[in-house]
């Protein structure tokens, strides 16, 4: 098991939650976020830290 973090669908395509394994990938996803969100104002996103293993994760659908 490793710890990762569960971004929530504002973060990526606005329709499916995500997993990444790293702090830069998830401050990746947040840059991206902050540059369209002024679009949208008053909107936010979640990132919950979990703890999942290679193969849960390996188990979720692909994000097109």
């Amino acid at each position: 098991m490793s710890i990762r973090f569960k971004l929530s669908p504002e973060l990526v395509d606005g329709d499916h939650w995500t997993v990444v394994d790293t702090i830069r990938q998830l401050c990746d996803y947040i840059e991206l976020w902050d540059q369209e969100s002024q679009k949208f104002v008053g909107e936010g996103f979640a990132v919950e830290v979990v703890e999942m293993s290679d193969e849960e994760v390996a188990a979720l659908p692909e994000i097109g």
